[in-house]
């Protein structure tokens, strides 16, 4: 009887033990928001987007689409891309979503109970990098693709594809299996793009860190290239910040036409081409540095940024008065950065840099809107001509404001410490997931560094628009600024007395700039701005004479300095004209180059500043 009360009693046992770990496993797969994507029909860009939540014991429960998608501080309305929004309870009962604003759903609950989202999402916005649906691959970024709902972000989820099945599948979350990913909250999927489909793939390894690169689409780029390039890249930015904050990278590279830019994510990034640009030198150029810049974002930006941006708000406007060090310093390191990993020339950096100075001292804007206001105002700051005459961009101010501060702390420190130590101590120091920082912490920090106040450094140039003086900056590097003008007049001058020759014809300016016959921009005090003309007027002729767009410098070479002509125009579809005076116009084409008796501080602060040795006689050549 015991024996066989035994026989029963064990099987039973195990049931209730089998049971009892099925209840265990349930709760705890009852703690995770699961998201599914079903490619529809991926010639109209449609897939249908289900998501799982956890049971909740609210009245009500509200379900987000972002607003925006990050790394683009520009409200994109993200919602405009859902349809059939649907929400269905543990019983099956399909529940009353009502909208409350434009991406905001809002359920009212009886009883408490696990829910069901589905809902169309339309994928055509490959430009803006939100999302992408078409024949050969899907591009999801993940607050471009993904509703939430406040009350669940916190917990983790999974995300999982149904995809033809030729695709594959890559993302910088964990992968579970061949199209399925894990992260810990929506904070890290909203970072973390998914590229499935027909795509290049390579992959290596580099101070025990591991990175893959995706390329979708086709055209003349060499793969293997790229991945070697990108291993002394990764490389180089580690030594700066002497530390990685990911086990696993992605590079996401969009051969295509119609769309180009970059986007960075917290493990991966997404670079989009022209499909034919990247054989040329110029162009490839221009694509390993939009890589750089990306790839410094991962610490900067990502692993520590400003009060304001620090915890993301999904549904408006992240404001910081500190974004010019978010995308400025970044193009400032992703730049030097190349240099020292050997991936561009010191003889191109120094031409860049000469011209990034040239553009800088030449747009109206710098001297009439401080970084700070342009950081705050990044949101709502667009191109055109208004931009380039009353503003300044994040990227040329914080960039050239990186350099400036990296050379006044190099002098301060006699060359021990610069810019890039500043952005190490955040990096220590301000953890995104604690902490934000401010302009006090940046100023605190500096003066740690160097032992200086920078309370009238910051007033000066960040909160003011201070006129920098370059001579200065670039003369304790050892380098000295000159314009290429002047090297022409030196010439022309010389051979004058040889030939006896007049100068050279000084250059005609009206400072219109055309797109077709369209003015685009009128530079302030230009010519054309004092005659009144504006961005938009179509240019129809100059005294009478038919303008065609690609010989308007033809046309007004026949004229002479301070003559006045008259312009005919259209705006608004009425034919005006007003009277132009020619000025004169010496384009300033600055140049970088050596001083001849450079100290030992100089030299000292331009090796540390670039991590190159100072130049030989014949290098300087």
């Amino acid at each position: 009887m015991q024996l066989t009360g035994y026989k029963i009693f064990l099987p039973m046992l195990m049931v209730l033990t089998i049971g009892f770990f099925n209840v265990l496993q349930a709760k705890d797969e009852s703690g995770k928001v699961k998201y599914s994507v079903k490619i529809t029909d991926a010639a109209h860009h449609l897939a249908e987007v289900t998501v799982l939540f956890p049971k909740t014991e609210a009245s009500s429960i509200d379900f987000v689409m972002p607003a925006w998608r990050l790394g683009k501080y520009k409200i994109l309305n993200l919602a405009n891309g859902i349809r059939s929004f649907t929400v269905t309870d543990a019983r099956g009962r399909e529940l009353i979503a009502r909208k409350v604003d434009k991406n905001t759903w809002r359920i009212i609950l009886d009883r408490p109970s696990k829910l069901a989202v589905t809902y169309q999402l339309y994928a055509n916005q490959l430009e803006t990098r939100a999302r992408h649906i078409d024949d050969t691959h899907a591009y999801l970024d993940g607050a471009g693709s993904f509703i939430y709902s406040p009350e669940f972000m916190h917990l983790p989820l999974t995300v999982t594809l149904d995809v033809p099945s030729k695709w594959r599948s890559r993302s910088g979350m964990k992968r579970l299996n061949k199209h399925s990913f894990s992260a810990e909250n929506y904070d890290v999927l909203a970072s973390s793009p998914i590229e499935s489909g027909i795509h290049q793939y390579f992959s290596f390894s580099a101070d025990d860190r591991d990175y893959e690169i995706v390329i979708w689409g086709k055209g003349n780029f060499d793969g293997n290239k790229i991945k070697a390039d990108y291993k002394k890249m990764v490389v180089e930015h580690g030594k700066l910040w002497g530390d990685y904050p990911f086990t696993k990278y992605l590079f996401i590279i969009h051969a295509t036409t119609g769309a180009r830019g970059a986007t960075e994510h917290i493990n991966s990034t997404i670079i989009q081409m022209d499909a034919l640009s990247f054989s040329d030198e110029k162009d490839y150029q221009r694509f390993i540095y939009i890589s750089s810049h990306e790839f410094v974002h991962t610490w900067n930006v990502k692993a520590y940024r400003p009060n304001g941006i620090q915890k993301y708000n999904y549904t408006g406007e992240n404001y910081s008065d500190l974004l010019w060090v978010s995308e400025g310093s970044t193009s400032y390191f992703g730049e030097l950065l190349l240099v020292r990993a050997g991936l561009l020339s010191v003889e191109d950096y120094l031409k860049a840099l000469a011209k990034k100075v040239q553009t800088y001292q030449l747009k109206p804007g710098v001297k009439v809107m401080t970084a700070q206001q342009s950081s705050f105002d990044a949101w709502i700051e667009g191109g055109g001509d208004r931009a380039n005459n009353f503003s300044v961009n994040i990227y040329t101010k914080g960039s050239i404001l990186s350099l400036l501060m990296d050379v006044d702390l190099l002098k301060a420190t006699e060359a021990e410490n610069g810019y890039a130590h500043l952005h190490k101590l955040l990096y220590q120091r301000f953890p995104v997931a604690e902490k934000g920082f401010s302009a006090k912490d940046m100023q605190d920090l500096m003066e740690e560094i160097s032992g200086d106040n920078y309370n009238k450094f910051w007033n000066n140039y960040v909160e003011s628009t201070a006129e920098i003086d370059f001579d200065a900056l670039f003369n304790s590097l050892g380098l000295k600024l000159t314009t290429a003008d002047k090297d022409k007049s030196k010439k022309a001058k010389s051979k004058k007395a040889k030939n006896t020759k007049e100068d050279t014809p000084q250059t005609l300016w009206s400072g219109i700039k055309l797109k077709g016959n369209k003015i685009s921009s009128v530079p302030k005090e230009s010519p054309a701005w004092k005659a009144g003309l504006s961005a938009n007027d179509i240019l129809v002729a100059i005294n009478g004479m038919k303008v065609e767009p690609e010989k308007l410098e033809s046309l007004l070479s026949a004229f002479k300095i301070n003559d006045e002509v008259k312009v005919t125009f259209f705006r608004r579809n009425l034919l005006k004209e007003v009277n132009m005076e020619l000025t004169n116009y010496t384009p300033k084409e600055l140049k970088l180059s050596y001083i001849d008796d450079a100290t030992d501080l100089q030299k000292k602060m331009y090796e540390k500043w670039l991590g190159q040795d100072w130049p030989t006689s014949n290098e300087k050549k």
